[in-house]
């Protein structure tokens, strides 16, 4: 948790402006070539560049290096969610042919199964950068990571994890940290696009805070990005209706039972929580299917928070919560202060959504981009 906390973000604040600098740069150049962008891609690559560098203390795996956001790898995941849904519905199956792939060779998973393939190098690719910390006793930045607690020596500790298993967080990490919030900012790009009103507001809050864009220049803290209201309204709209995890969440009763809506539920039941039944009730969210940042500025906001779950609640809620909001702030701040967009050849049964445990839409949000002070 220490490793997680808004304090820890804070010391890590240099490498997260380093990836969004390069982030808002690329976008820079496309819209001065007039050159369309796959922001559903120009997202995933951005939280997946934060959340590694964050755990590595350097620029992570580099997919906003890659092309057109198009990296190999972060393809071959989107197909992958495709099968998740069914390996909670025939588990063991899965767990056997997951088996039988580990037999095969690389070449011939190369050949076969390019997806799996891809997923392979990433966990490689993680477990090669946790070995270089666990190796050297840190990663020796300056910017402790979530590995340096295991890497530096601990008389208390009697527990020291194996590199495999290391490597297992590192890849429990990245899945966490990398669609759940590519796909809250996707949510609220396209809300903004749609919701004219709420973008002038936004943009006016912004201009007012931050001055006339300048892409690549010095970024602001989230921490001061946070004080701004409307912007505040617009990231808790977008975790509301682009919640990363929309389907059931389970708990266990814990010992001596517990009594929900007055009916004791003995220990052991497993209970299940769906944030999207939460987040669209319209007895509690008013017209939920539209974007709407306002409802956060009215006088039951404070009671409209204790409805959101988009990081679950309590001792088992989501523990990348600060990192995600920093990502939230700085990228809706900086993208919609420099850039105005219109959809390219994206409709709207594109963004139509599954539940494949995180969300996968059917299309992606491709738009034209251009910078604000060529308006």
């Amino acid at each position: 948790m220490p490793y997680f906390s808004k304090s820890a973000i804070g010391r890590l604040e240099p490498l997260i402006h380093d990836r969004m600098n390069t982030f808002l740069q690329k976008l820079d150049a496309a819209a001065s070539v007039e050159k369309p962008v796959d922001l559903s891609m120009g997202y995933r690559s951005l939280t997946s560049d934060l959340v590694t560098s964050y755990m590595f203390a350097n620029k992570g795996i580099e997919t906003l290096e890659v092309e057109d956001f198009q990296s190999p790898m972060l393809v071959a995941l989107e197909k992958n969610f495709d099968f998740l849904q069914y390996t909670m519905y025939w588990n063991n199956f899965f767990y056997w042919f997951a088996g039988q792939l580990q037999k095969l060779t690389k070449e011939q998973t190369e050949k076969f199964f390019a997806s799996i393939a891809q997923t392979n190098w990433l966990i490689e690719q993680l477990k090669i950068k946790v070995g270089e910390i666990m190796k050297k006793g840190g990663s020796g930045s300056g910017f402790p990571t979530v590995f340096d607690c295991w890497a530096a020596p601990n008389v208390k500790r009697t527990f020291i994890p194996r590199l495999d298993q290391l490597s297992a967080d590192a890849f429990l990490f990245y899945g966490a940290g990398t669609d759940t919030t590519a796909y809250s900012l996707t949510c609220g790009t396209w809300g903004l696009i749609h919701n004219k009103d709420a973008l002038t507001k936004l943009r006016e809050e912004l201009h007012n805070a931050l001055g006339a864009p300048d892409p690549g220049g010095k970024l602001v803290s989230p921490s001061t990005l946070e004080n701004l209201t409307y912007l505040r309204a617009v990231v808790k709209e977008s975790l509301r209706m682009g919640m990363g995890v929309p389907g059931r969440l389970g708990r266990v009763v814990p010992a001596g039972g517990v009594n929900l809506c007055d009916r004791q539920i003995p220990a052991g039941t497993v209970l299940h929580a769906a944030h999207y039944c939460y987040h669209f009730d319209p007895e509690v969210f008013p017209n939920p299917e539209s974007f709407l940042p306002e409802r956060w500025l009215g006088p039951d906001a404070n009671q409209l928070e204790t409805k959101m779950i988009a990081f679950s609640r309590g001792p088992r809620s989501c523990v990348g919560i600060n990192l995600a909001y920093a990502e939230l702030y700085l990228t809706f701040a900086y993208v919609f202060s420099s850039f105005d967009m219109k959809l390219y050849k994206t409709t709207k049964e594109d963004m139509d959504w599954k539940d494949n445990f995180v969300v996968t839409t059917k299309g992606h949000l491709r738009v034209m981009l251009k910078k604000v002070d060529d308006e």
